[in-house]
């Protein structure tokens, strides 16, 4: 399990992705799709 801290926002999208993105190719994604900054906090 990934803990999470009280407080936190968490978002979750459906559908599938190429995990071989990394962390930059994924945090790109949520830009795109989400329009959330995920490194924002």
């Amino acid at each position: 399990m990934i803990p999470v801290p009280s407080g936190s926002r968490v978002w979750l999208a459906t559908g599938h992705t190429d995990m071989r993105k990394g962390f930059d190719g994924l945090a790109a994604l949520v830009q795109d799709h989400l329009h959330h900054d995920p490194f924002s906090g």
